[in-house]
Formats: C-alpha cells, structure tokens, sequence
C-alpha cells in the first residue's frame, strides 16, 4: 500500500474500479458480464503493481512485500477462519488449513475465495523482481514467455497461488515498462483509439468464454493476453480523465481501502443473501454501504489502541 502523504488519486480511482467491479462478480451478474468481468479484472491489480514497482534493495524489497501482503493474508485468513466455523455447513478445518497453507487457488477458500490474490502478488512480485535485477534486459521478456510456456504446456501445480503468478509476470512488466511510457501516449487521439479497441474486443473476449486467473481457465492465450492489456491500459487513462468527475471520490475511497474490501466483500455478501437480499443491485449498494461501515471501523482501531 501507498503511503497516504504519496498516494496519486487517479491510481486509487484505478483500483476502485477494479474493486466494484470485482464485487459485482462475486454477486454474481448476469454470465456475460461475468465473462467480460473476469477477463480483465483480477490481472487490473497485477498491472499496476508493476507500474507502481520502485527499486529497494532485495531484503528490504522482500521485507515491504511481506508486510504489505502476507501479513493481511495471515491476518485475514484467520478472521475467515472464524467466520467459517460460524457460517459453512460441514466445515473441514484440516481442509481449509490444506488449502490455506499450500493451495488456496485451484479450489477457493471457503468464503473468502478472494485471499489466493495476496500469495499471488507477493510472489509475482518477488520472481519479477529477481528476473529484472539479475537478468539483462533483452533477455528479461524471452525468460519471462519461456516460464508461462512451460507453465501453460504443463500445467504444474504450485503452491500459494505461485502458478497464478506465473500468468501474470507479462501483465507485471507490461505495467512496469507503461510506466516509462504513459505520459507520452496520453493524448485525445490515441485514448479514443484505444477505447474504441477495447470495446470492439468484447465479441472476441466473449468468444474467448469465461477465463480465470485464480483457475488458470484462460482458454486461447493469444486472445487472452491482448484483449486483457488493453482493458487495463483504457481503464488507466479512464481513470486518469476522470478522477476529478463527481462521485469519483466514493471509487478513490475504496482504492484506498482496497485490501479490506478485497477481504470482507464475499463475507458481507454472504450475510446478505442469508438475510434475503438476493437483487443483484440491491445486494450491491448494501454490500458496498457495509464494506464502508467495516472499514471506517478498522481504520480507527489502531487509534483505539493507541488510547
């Protein structure tokens, strides 16, 4: 996460986006925006991880990485655990544990299915960072395309979501080399351009069927790969143009906050449903007002403390 003091409003508005957009998947939309949905959404946050990469040295670089996504993955985990005992019929806590502690991606968590993100990102980042410290640069792109091929080919299972990882280190340095780039493709021609691509892709995405990153369901990579950059390259310069529009606020909100709503959405969710809130959009302005109450709250805990 971003220090607050550094944070850049168009980057949360970004992720913000990613968020509602995440959370209306997990809702359960109608199948083709769920389509459409899963085949951007999660690979949003691995793209502009790379974009925001900055150079420290490796144990610090492994140490900031650890606390920012390991820590909350333990922290959350166990929370969920909880709630598991409380809320899942039939709970097998040997297989939660199994799946949280090894593999949490190819069958989802109970509940929070969401938490395989974390592992995945703290290992994308740390294989990324490795790869371009020590390797030369016209080599970096050719090692990194052998690595999902091999991966792609023979679908080695890997734990802690590591093979997802896999999959997303072309997205990671694709945000990481856009960085040194953006301002200069950031003019009205080529941004309108681009949003006419990104929607002319629809057909071939939905034509491409359901993908996943957690699953690994990418069917057509060469469709996959393309399609996904550049939905993430038009949601950034739409985030951008639009970070001062009204209501932009509320979305920069939940980008800031984005790890808590990332946690607690599908358990909010949950609740929802029990009490009989079952409207796709009903459910989503319900989830979206308690995921703000939750995180107010756990924002003014360490205050608390402190007192």
């Amino acid at each position: 996460m971003q220090n607050n003091k550094n944070r850049i409003e168009y980057i949360d508005l970004f992720k913000g986006i990613g968020i509602v957009i995440m959370i209306m998947g997990h809702i359960g939309f109608p199948k083709s925006f769920n389509i459409i949905k899963a085949s951007f959404n999660m690979p949003m946050f691995f793209f502009i991880s790379g974009f925001l990469l900055k150079e420290y040295d490796s144990l610090n670089f492994i140490r900031r990485k650890f606390k920012a996504l390991i820590l909350p993955y333990l922290e959350f985990g166990l929370f969920n655990f909880v709630m598991c005992l409380f809320l899942v019929d039939n709970f097998k806590v040997g297989r939660y544990f199994e799946r949280f502690f090894f593999f949490n991606n190819h069958k989802a968590l109970d509940i929070c299915g969401a938490l395989w993100f974390f592992t995945a990102l703290f290992f994308v980042n740390i294989i990324y960072y490795f790869l371009h410290k020590y390797l030369q640069k016209k080599y970096l792109l050719i090692v990194i395309t052998a690595i999902v091929t091999i991966e792609a080919f023979y679908k080695i299972r890997l734990p802690f979501s590591i093979d997802s990882a896999i999959y997303m280190l072309p997205v990671f340095l694709i945000g990481y080399e856009f960085k040194k780039y953006y301002k200069t493709l950031d003019n009205l021609k080529l941004k309108t351009l681009l949003y006419i691509i990104s929607i002319a892709t629809i057909p071939l995405v939905l034509y491409n069927h359901a993908s996943g990153v957690r699953t690994h369901h990418f069917h057509n990579l060469f469709i996959y790969y393309p399609c996904m950059l550049i939905d993430c390259i038009s949601i950034f310069y739409l985030s951008k143009d639009c970070v001062n529009l009204f209501g932009s606020k509320l979305i920069i909100y939940i980008g800031k906050n984005s790890l808590n709503y990332m946690c607690l959405n599908q358990l909010i969710i949950l609740l929802l449903n029990r009490l009989g809130v079952i409207n796709d959009f009903m459910c989503l302005l319900f989830t979206l007002l308690s995921l703000y109450l939750c995180n107010e709250c756990l924002n003014r805990i360490p205050s608390i403390l402190k007192n």
